[in-house]
């Protein structure tokens, strides 16, 4: 005989439980055994690790911010090398007007435009000969920086040329012209 309220065995007879004090019934059946499911667990699957899913998430995003920064570094070169291209052919082709109008503010308070005339005129030969070929442009902080490169002549003769460029609201301009660099401390005066 079982007892109904907490399922233990009690003696034959007996009128209550031993272990929960309920009056028991005459006959009391026994308890149903439950018997929990078996749950069998499903194959864990190796696949990549979380921390090897960061790892490659982490490497791609500093690929991703290298090429960016290059890219973007490249584009401020190019923006500081426009407007020496874009001077130096003004020049070229005799548009000596516009080429003064590419000076910076600061080159027109030191370079009266009859100065300017005057230099321009002495250089055209060799620049109406010579292809600028820029071999660095590096920027000395957000609103400057230099150009510095060579002219060569069709006879493949090298000068030496350096111009800083400031960064003004028209953009880039050009602001000193140095045609020896190497005597003149790297093209900075």
């Amino acid at each position: 005989m079982f007892c109904s309220q907490c399922g233990a065995q009690a003696e034959s007879g007996a009128r209550f439980c031993g272990v929960c004090g309920k009056k028991m019934a005459a006959s009391a059946p026994a308890p149903a055994v439950v018997v929990p499911p078996v749950v069998t667990a499903a194959p864990v699957k190796r696949g990549i690790s979380i921390w090897l899913k960061v790892i490659l998430g982490g490497a791609g995003a500093l690929v991703l911010l290298l090429v960016g920064a290059v890219y973007a570094g490249n584009w401020a070169v190019r923006q500081m090398e426009e407007p020496v291209q874009a001077h130096l052919e003004a020049i070229r082709k005799d548009d000596l007007d516009a080429a003064y109008a590419l000076t910076s503010a600061g080159f027109h308070e030191n370079v009266p435009q009859a100065a300017f005339l005057l230099m321009a005129k002495a250089i055209q030969p060799t620049l109406r000969q010579s292809a600028f070929v820029v071999t660095q442009a590096a920027a000395a902080n957000a609103n400057a920086g230099v150009v510095t490169g060579e002219l060569v002549d069709n006879k493949g003769k090298r000068s030496a040329v350096a111009f800083t460029v400031v960064q003004e609201q028209a953009g880039w301009r050009v602001h000193e012209i140095d045609l020896d660099p190497q005597a003149n401390n790297a093209g900075v005066r």
